[in-house]
């Protein structure tokens, strides 16, 4: 169960951790280390509190804190790089579609399948991963997939000037 807390948790903070990201290029630096001292004194203390109830609860804080702890990351870079929460939202469909397909996949295999241990993980982590990737590729987010692969790609081939590698 304290897994299945820390999964959830991670899932939403793993969008606040490239919100800090770009707000530090963004050089808003100050509310970065603002919401790290705000981590730093709020979460031992629940953490502290939590631990009365068991482990659970120590798992369950991380995700009932988050509105404190991320959500103001994420309304900060949207304020400041000038786009709404239904566009960053529609950015991040991709990989929630994706995600929650490879999830009921995988738990369907867990479910029905037989045998010993390493061959069960191995068909897990094969049907995560082609059902992840069968997602991106067949549904409505292939162009945007392959916007992203064009994208890199060019990053690849695109020249390095002499100049940026000079002191």
């Amino acid at each position: 169960m304290p897994l299945m807390w820390l999964a959830l948790f991670v899932a939403v903070r793993s969008v606040a951790t490239l919100s800090d990201q770009v707000l530090v290029s963004l050089r808003h630096t100050k509310f970065t280390m603002s919401m790290a001292l705000l981590n730093l004194a709020i979460m031992p203390a629940a953490f502290w509190i939590a631990s009365r109830w068991g482990l659970n609860a120590v798992a369950a804080s991380w995700l009932i804190l988050s509105p404190i702890t991320v959500l103001p990351v994420i309304g900060k870079l949207a304020q400041s790089a000038q786009i709404s929460l239904r566009e960053m939202l529609a950015a991040l469909t991709p990989g929630l579609a994706a995600t929650c397909a490879m999830l009921t996949a995988v738990l369907l295999v867990r479910e029905w399948q037989a045998g010993r241990a390493y061959t069960r993980l191995a068909a897990q982590v094969f049907t995560g991963t082609a059902v992840y990737v069968i997602v991106l590729l067949l549904f409505p987010f292939r162009t945007k997939v392959l916007r992203y692969v064009r994208f890199l790609r060019s990053l690849r081939q695109a020249p390095i000037e002499s100049s940026a590698l000079e002191p």
